[in-house]
This record gives structure tokens, C-alpha cells and sequence, in this order.
């Protein structure tokens, strides 16, 4: 990467790969982290220059290793047909969902796919087998790097064009370009930040990447008036505050004096987000693992305000909340809300919450927008595609692992003469047995599969 020349003004990606780890882990994903927990930019920090402030501790690679990279397109300045075009010119491959080299985690290094859960997200290979950094789309904003369950809340608060937004938590910006782009440049988004160069910084991102709708605000969330005329029409706020950032690291901070804290400060930006008098949605997350950070505060928000409830976030989702022992609504709160797991979802561990007004779930199912909220019709197309895509693949998974399968019967002991003509009998007239069929490619099996079931009498004919 070359250096800013002496005295100029690099420019704000440059600026964003120069800040340290700490600061720039939080949207990215997993990133060598301090030993204390506690993210630079969250209400009730350790300032910097308190007396209070503990001694700072040397750096550890708590990294997770073996995650994929992703990249989101930013829809606000490309496209995906364009950056297909500029992934080509690079060398890269945009790979098929279903492709062998898809499904087999091929292509080489400059291979990447499409993800299946999060619309305009790209999928790469691990740190190591892949280098994002050269695409030269990053560097001009069009591709921003982002972990996968950092665009869950974004997509789970799923905006519309023209909202009234507020991103309480913001800096870097990665989750606030996303709102921008999910409400297609179109209403007003505020982004709180306060630490002042931060939000400096975040500025220069929101500019760098087109969000035009966005303005940073210097200041404390749990600052800003809720009755204040320029909160007047805010429909929808994004928290995801500071936390112990256990999902992201090897060796998570598991102190339960230091989690009370964090889930206390959670719980009042929560209380805080829901007295602004039009807000219909708010979605809360972490990138953290412990219940007390999570499942806990949603339950004491639930308890402390009763115009809020759950909404189904992210429908199409399959891992939920956890089931809480001692809960009246643990069965709502583990089924409405949004884990992933580190390694088995390959992103970092993740929460997710999304509280609606009471009446309005009923107010949308009347207007006809689903539960979960999605009333913008592009933004409903491309989770139905992603919704056929997912079909498709577990239908090629399944077709591979039937072959795989048969590949690994033919490597079993020969079976006994007599067994084994009884079962070739039958198929001694076609072409080929069923048994044989495990030797055809997977593209085979499908268009014979596919011709039998159009013409089922032609099915003792044999692949031909």
C-alpha cells in the first residue's frame, strides 16, 4: 500500500487501514484485541486521559482463525454486473453458488462467491489464502470489508428508502454505509460518535462511500433529546453498543463483575433508544457470547418497557437465541432473536434483537410487509432470490453427498458372488446399473434425474 505524501491528507480508507487494531477490529471482524474489553468508542469508557483508566496491557493475537473474508458490495456506487467486470479485470472468479468448485471450496486464491444469507455480500477465502486488500474496488469504496454477522443488523432493521434512522453506536461506519445503501440514499440517517476523532474519521467514510443521506454527530447517544424536534420523525435506530467482544476473540473475557457493567450500560442505551415518540423498530446486537450481555438484557428490557415486544429478525436465519431456565418469555426471546457461532456459521460470534412497537407488527401484516419488516421491493426480491439460491444449494449438496456416498461404497470389500449377481440381475439389460450410476459426474445424475421425472418410461433406458 503506498504512504500518503508528507503534509497531504490521505485519503479516508488509508486513514481506516492506518488506526490500530482495537478500532478497527469491531466491523471487520476478528482482529488482535486488548487484553481489557471494552470497545474505544462506547458510552461509560475509560477515557483516555482518566486518572482511572487501568494501566494498558501489551496486545494478544486472540484472532479466529480460519474465517472467511467478506466484502459487501456498496450499492451505492456499484453494482453487482459492474463489480463482476472489475473482479474480472483483477483476475478474480466470481464463482456460481452451485458450481463444483463452489461447493468444493476451489478456484484458487482469487475465487470468490456469492453468500447466501446476506444480499450484496461476497465471499472470500480465509486471511492467508486470499488478499482482499488488492482488489482495487476496496480502495475506491465500492467494495467494503465487513464480517458477515456485522451486516445482520442492518439487514435485520431493514430501513425504507426516505426512514428517519439513527445509528447510536456508529463509528467506523461499516453498519452505518450499510443502512445507507439498504435505504438507497433516500431520508435522514444520524450517526453518533463521541470521540472526536473518530468521528472525524467517520465523516470521511461516509463521504468516501457515497452516503450522502448520513450526517456524523459528535456526541453521546444518551445525549440526544427524544422530544427534540430533530428527533421528531426517527422511525428506526441501530444499537449495537459496546461489549465484551467475546464472540470475536480465542480467549473471551468471561468476568462477571466486568459483564454486569457492560449489560447495565446496554440496557440504558436500549431504555434511551425507545422513549423517541415515533420509533417503530429498534434493533440491538453484540459480538458477544454470554447470555448476560444478550438474551438477559433483552429479557430486563421487555420487563422495564411494555410498549416494545420481539419481532422475528431475520426469519431466514436458521440459528436462534438461547433458551433461557428462568424466563416467562424465554420461549419468545429464543425464538425471535439471532445467534451465529464461531466456527460452525463461519463468521464470529454474534447477537441480535428486534423490538417493535406494540401494534405495529399488525399494522404492517395489515399493509401487507412481512414480520420481518422488509417493505422495500428491491430489498424483498433479493432475499427471495437468496432464498431460491439456498434451495438450489442444499439440493446440489445433497446430490453431491449421494455421490460421495456411492464413491465411498465402491471402496468397501467385494461382496460375495452369488450377492452380487442377485443384485446385478436386474439391471443386466440397461446400459449401465444403479449401482454404476455413482461413477457419472453430478452434472449427470442431475439431467438424468431431470429426464426421468419428465418421461418416467424412459427411465429403463439407462444415461446416455
Amino acid at each position: 500500500m503506498k504512504r500518503a505524501k508528507a503534509g497531504s491528507k490521505a485519503p479516508p480508507y488509508l486513514q481506516y487501514e492506518a488506526q490500530s487494531r482495537q478500532e478497527r477490529a469491531w466491523d471487520e471482524g476478528p482482529a488482535t484485541r486488548p487484553a481489557h474489553y471494552d470497545r474505544p468508542d462506547s458510552p461509560g469508557r475509560w477515557e483516555r486521559d482518566s486518572s482511572e483508566a487501568p494501566p494498558r496491557q501489551q496486545t494478544v493475537d486472540n484472532r479466529l482463525p480460519g474465517l472467511p473474508r467478506y466484502a459487501r458490495i456498496n450499492t451505492l456506487l456499484t453494482t453487482l454486473g459492474a463489480v463482476r467486470r472489475s473482479l474480472a479485470e483483477s483476475g478474480h472468479v466470481l464463482l456460481d453458488w452451485t458450481s463444483e468448485a463452489a461447493l468444493s471450496g476451489g478456484g484458487g486464491g482469487r475465487a470468490c462467491r456469492r453468500d447466501e444469507h446476506v444480499p450484496d455480500l461476497l465471499v472470500f477465502k480465509p486471511k492467508g489464502q486470499s488478499d482482499i486488500s488488492r482488489v482495487p474496488m476496496v480502495a475506491r469504496g465500492e467494495l467494503v470489508v465487513q464480517q458477515k454477522a456485522s451486516c445482520f443488523p442492518g439487514l435485520a432493521l431493514a430501513p425504507p428508502p426516505g426512514a428517519h434512522v439513527i445509528d447510536g453506536c456508529a463509528a467506523p461506519g461499516n453498519k452505518t454505509t450499510h443502512l445507507a445503501a439498504l435505504m438507497e440514499d433516500r431520508g435522514s440517517l444520524l450517526a453518533f460518535e463521541q470521540d472526536a476523532r473518530r468521528c472525524a474519521l467517520l465523516e470521511q467514510m461516509l463521504q468516501e462511500r457515497g452516503a450522502t443521506c448520513a450526517r456524523a454527530i459528535h456526541g453521546s447517544f444518551l445525549d440526544a433529546d427524544p422530544t427534540s424536534e430533530e428527533h421528531e420523525l426517527v422511525s428506526h435506530i441501530l444499537l449495537d453498543p459496546s461489549c465484551s467482544s467475546s464472540g470475536m476473540s480465542l480467549n473471551p473475557v468471561a468476568d462477571p463483575a466486568a459483564l454486569a457493567a457492560l449489560a447495565a450500560a446496554q440496557m440504558e442505551l436500549v431504555l434511551h433508544a425507545m422513549r423517541f415518540p415515533n420509533l417503530q423498530a429498534l434493533v440491538y446486537s453484540t459480538c458477544s457470547i454470554h447470555e448476560v450481555e444478550n438474551e438477559r438484557v433483552v429479557a430486563q428490557v421487555l420487563a422495564a418497557n411494555e410498549d416494545f415486544e420481539l419481532d422475528v429478525a431475520l426469519p431466514h436465519w436458521p440459528r436462534r437465541g438461547r433458551l433461557l431456565s428462568d424466563e416467562d418469555r424465554a420461549h419468545t426471546i429464543a425464538r425471535c432473536t439471532v445467534r451465529s457461532q464461531y466456527p460452525d456459521d463461519e463468521t464470529i460470534g454474534f447477537y441480535l434483537a428486534r423490538f417493535v412497537r406494540k401494534g405495529s407488527a399488525q399494522k404492517a401484516k395489515q399493509a401487507g410487509v412481512p414480520s420481518a419488516g422488509y417493505s422495500d421491493a428491491g430489498l424483498v426480491t433479493k432475499l427471495d432470490h437468496l432464498a431460491r439460491a439456498r434451495k438450489k444449494l442444499a439440493k446440489a449438496r445433497a446430490a453431491e453427498g449421494t455421490v460421495a456416498a456411492a464413491g465411498s461404497a465402491r471402496k468397501q470389500p467385494a461382496q460375495p458372488a452369488k450377492a452380487a449377481a442377485k443384485q446385478e440381475a436386474p439391471a443386466a439389460g440397461g446400459k449401465r446399473s444403479a449401482a454404476a450410476g455413482g461413477e457419472l459426474p453430478l452434472w449427470r445424475l442431475e439431467r438424468d434425474a431431470k429426464k426421468k421425472k419428465k418421461n418416467p418410461s424412459s427411465s429403463q433406458s439407462g444415461g446416455t
